[in-house]
């Protein structure tokens, strides 16, 4: 089947008393651009005219794609937030007959209009008000509480769909919402790459699939309050706010997570620090951004912790390390690096001698029970070998005679 393309949608609402089935749309006019076009705000998935009807403003959204249970599920989804009445979504109406294209018609979202900056260029215009980022930061969690203690996920949180409007978050685009009633279908869609997880499908669909981009913009706005500098140093706006797809993909090799983990702030480095584990995980795993969770209690073992702070900022390759600036430094050498080439060259060089003499002693003894003991051998001998060289490199030894002379409790 055919389906409209951007281009049909934008002839098309150049006449509503035409295109349109809705008598309020019908009476309404397209805002123009430049060229004193229809000016579309484009995605992936649908294309969004502002329709101007008397007094109200509507968001026409025209979809680029067709999905079969399309009606049903947006169905469900205005069932469902009709009746919990939230005031994070705009109001909204699926209509079948919606837009009329070359002599067919095809089905469009009537919704509110929202007046309101999108959240990057919320941040951006607000670098400067540390107060306007750290309510920024405390709102966008309340919105995740409230979402989770309904059991409803987005599908889709990223800058372009959270705007903000008299100082209050709202929601848009609901393509690839999960309300109760969706158990058992895909998902329409997977999110922005730059704020989802990668390992993420269509077959992961439930209350879970905001989890990890929750934390992604989190952490994003708590970093970006305590050091606005970061969103030009990260190139923040450009269809991110701080990460990136690259940053899951390798965090290893991330200068963001590089920096959050090198931070003066416990919180930052406890934030980041989950978003690496978190790679780890399936989707479903990731767990759910709350208050608990982001200021968890000082745990017995943290106290101790912390009362040998002193200790290591004294004894650690006998350097003083300044107060405050101790997890820096343990930061930085938590990572092992080795000379993986030589420990490589050592294991293909012992091996294939190996193999060399058993391949030999099994042609020559023409005994395949000795053989395969010989190779039972030559394996166990081979594990002890990788296991004794990568203990012994200096880094690791060095590491683990750190560890071995911190003082019990």
């Amino acid at each position: 089947m055919n389906w409209p393309s951007m281009s049909d949608y934008q002839e098309a609402i150049q006449n509503p008393k035409i295109c349109f089935y809705d008598q309020d749309l019908k009476n309404g006019s397209p805002v123009l651009d430049a060229l004193n076009l229809p000016k579309p705000i484009t995605g992936a998935f649908a294309s969004v005219y502002e329709i101007k009807t008397g007094h109200s403003k509507n968001a026409v959204r025209c979809f680029l794609k067709h999905f079969d249970d399309q009606e049903n599920r947006y169905q469900i989804i205005s069932s469902y937030l009709s009746k919990i009445n939230l005031n994070y979504f705009a109001k909204f109406e699926f209509l079948l007959k919606g837009i009329l294209i070359k002599g067919k018609w095809y089905p469009i979202l009537k919704m509110e209009w929202i007046n309101g900056l999108s959240l990057n260029q919320y941040i951006e215009k607000n670098l400067s008000n540390p107060q306007v980022l750290n309510n920024l930061r405390n709102d966008f969690l309340d919105l995740i509480n409230t979402l989770n203690k309904h059991s409803i996920a987005h599908g889709d949180l990223q800058h372009g769909n959270i705007l903000i409007s008299n100082g209050k978050i709202k929601l848009v685009d609901y393509d690839g919402m999960y309300v109760p009633g969706l158990d058992g279908r895909i998902s329409n869609e997977i999110g922005h790459h730059n704020y989802q997880h990668p390992k993420r499908t269509e077959n992961d669909f439930g209350k879970s699939i905001d989890n990890f981009s929750s934390w992604i913009i989190y952490t994003s706005l708590v970093a970006l309050y305590l050091d606005p500098s970061i969103w030009n140093r990260m190139k923040g706006g450009d269809e991110h706010l701080l990460f990136n797809k690259e940053d899951f993909v390798n965090p290893n090799n991330s200068d963001l997570f590089n920096e959050l983990s090198n931070s003066n702030n416990s919180e930052l480095i406890y934030l980041s620090n989950n978003i690496i584990s978190f790679l780890n995980f399936g989707v479903s795993q990731v767990p759910i951004l709350t208050k608990g969770v982001i200021n968890p209690p000082i745990s017995q073992t943290q106290k101790f912790i912390n009362s040998r702070q002193t200790w290591i900022n004294d004894h650690i390759h006998g350097k003083q390390v300044a107060k405050g600036s101790s997890l820096t430094w343990i930061s930085s050498h938590k990572k092992i690096k080795f000379n993986s080439s030589a420990i490589s060259g050592q294991i293909v060089l012992f091996g294939g001698t190996g193999i060399i003499f058993l391949s030999f002693m099994g042609g020559y003894l023409g005994n395949i029970p000795i053989l395969v003991n010989s190779i039972g051998v030559f394996l166990i001998s081979l594990i002890s070998s990788i296991l004794f060289l990568y203990y012994n490199t200096p880094e690791v030894y060095e590491k683990r005679k750190i560890h071995n002379n911190i003082p019990s409790k």
